[in-house]
């Protein structure tokens, strides 16, 4: 044995080159007879793309996917080894054939595929292919949209006003599938606190879209240009307050007592709220001012309707716009009208130079009070005057002058109402 392994190892060494000859040239050999007996080979290209892109027919018709569509695909062809033994999946294309597809709903197209970017030859196995893909009609809605502050928590004494919530953007462009598009009623936009707020904020707030049924309807199913909202949340110190009003035009002999007792506002107190802690300096509300003698029989029974205004950027939290002042246990009360004589109205403040006398003999004035004092009174009682001054177009003739009446005595509980005016003579004098 071992004579027999010495033996072929000088062998070996002996016909070396010839060997190494015999070799080479049996691979020439083998590769001659390979490209001539087989010279078309397979083979498979893996991970080519599938693009989806709709047709313009489609487009016209606001038809899309209902949802992405991504997929690779691996590519049998058939070729000569030298022609395809360097493709990749770059020299490849595949799409989805959509040029048939006129409505929505599911459809299966064929899958096309073909080569770009190589001059190789050969032939693409994979064909027939086809994808099921859905296919919706989409359409926009522009919705304004609603700030949602339920959720917003403010420290005591202080509360937000929904009214005055603002969302930025004030609307938002949605896109979908028109049969979800047009379940669509409203869009909330909800925000909440992490902690309490203490003054006016601006919060960044969720979509919330609402359908006909009053249920959410999942906003992803939609694209839409933001999905970012900011909310500004007006915040405010609010504090019920009793109302009332300052009597005005009173005579100094005038019981206000007497009537302001009487007087009851429906509603009793409103709720008003300040952007800052202001309010707390408040203990009530002043709905104005009333002139006494503006103050009617009719008034007394039907009571006054006054507008509820508030200092600027305070806000109305009550509902009120508009407050009836009503008197109480005024049922003895009464109205009458005495003709009172020129001899009883005197004119003050005449201007140097002039006299003035009165043409009217007799003024009737109406005096509202309890019915147990007006039944008493007489013309003696009721005093008027004619104030001349700040006159500064006075001239010689006959013109009418404001008449001012009141009633005689101490803390009178009537009044007159209502306003005169008094025809005097003026002359100059000599």
């Amino acid at each position: 044995m071992k004579t027999t392994l010495i033996n072929f190892a000088k062998f070996f060494v002996t016909n070396f080159k010839t060997i190494i000859f015999a070799f080479v040239l049996s691979l020439i050999i083998w590769f001659a007879v390979s490209f001539q007996l087989f010279p078309d080979v397979p083979r498979t290209i893996t991970a080519v793309p599938v693009s989806a892109d709709v047709s313009e027919d489609m487009r016209v018709l606001n038809l899309e996917l209902s949802e992405t569509f991504s997929e690779n695909i691996d590519i049998s062809i058939l070729g000569k080894r030298f022609e395809i033994g360097g493709l990749s999946a770059g020299d490849f294309y595949a799409r989805l054939d959509f040029s048939e597809i006129r409505t929505a709903g599911e459809h299966t197209v064929p899958v096309i595929i073909g080569k770009h970017g190589t001059e190789a030859e050969f032939s693409i196995m994979s064909e027939g292919l086809t994808r099921t893909v859905r296919v919706i009609e989409v359409a926009e809605m522009s919705i304004i949209l609603i700030p949602d502050v339920d959720g917003v928590e403010t420290i005591p004494g202080m509360t937000t006003d929904s009214d005055e919530a603002r969302v930025n953007p004030a609307t938002v462009v949605i896109r979908g599938e028109r049969s979800l598009i047009s379940s669509i009623r409203t869009g909330h936009v909800v925000v909440n606190s992490e902690q309490p707020l203490s003054a006016s904020a601006d919060l960044q707030g969720e979509l919330v879209l609402y359908g006909r049924d009053e249920q959410i309807i999942d906003i992803d199913r939609f694209s839409m240009e933001t999905r970012a909202f900011m909310v500004s949340v007006p915040v405010f110190m609010t504090k019920n307050l009793p109302l009332e009003v300052d009597l005005i035009n009173t005579p100094e002999n005038f019981d206000a007592a007497s009537l302001r007792t009487r007087m009851v506002f429906e509603p009793s107190e409103v709720e008003i709220a300040s952007p800052d802690n202001s309010i707390e300096n408040l203990d009530s509300l002043s709905l104005g001012t009333i002139s006494l003698g503006s103050i009617t029989f009719s008034d007394l029974e039907q009571g006054i309707v006054i507008p509820l205004t508030l200092p600027t950027g305070y806000r109305n939290m009550s509902g009120y716009h508009t407050v009836l002042l009503e008197f109480d246990d005024v049922g003895d009360y009464g109205v009458i009208t005495l003709n009172v004589p020129a001899a009883n109205i005197s004119v003050i403040n005449v201007p140097t130079g002039y006299s003035v006398s009165l043409r009217t003999r007799q003024v009737p004035v109406s005096i509202i009070g309890p019915s147990e004092v007006i039944q008493a009174m007489t013309i003696a009682d009721i005093a008027g005057t004619i104030n001349l001054a700040g006159i500064a177009d006075i001239t010689a003739g006959t013109r009418f002058a404001g008449g001012t009446f009141t009633i005689a005595g101490a803390e009178v509980n009537a009044w007159v109402v209502g306003s005169y005016n008094v025809e005097v003579a003026v002359s100059r004098r000599n």
